[in-house]
């Protein structure tokens, strides 16, 4: 189980470093463009990281209502960023 999450501890490192290089070696005009779309992309695997933990979860118990709480406002902060 560490050595799980040594992984993916390391592919998010990996991803931000990836994601903030292609913002800061962008040229000045496409900055915008760029990092709109990586924070929605970003906003798009938490959301649906969310709902399967929801899935998984189901709404049993307080830590089940929790998480769907969690699912429906990084629901509706994808929504905002998209808009």
């Amino acid at each position: 189980m560490l050595l799980n999450a040594k992984i993916v501890f390391l592919v998010l490192i990996i991803a931000i470093i990836s994601a903030d290089s292609i913002i800061i070696l962008a040229e000045e005009e496409s900055k915008v463009f760029y990092s709109n779309w990586i924070i929605i992309s970003g906003a798009s695997v938490a959301v649906g990281l969310a709902v399967y933990v929801v899935y998984r979860q189901k709404l049993k118990g307080l830590h089940g209502k929790t998480h769907a709480a969690i699912a429906i406002g990084l629901s509706l902060w994808l929504c905002a960023n998209i808009v």
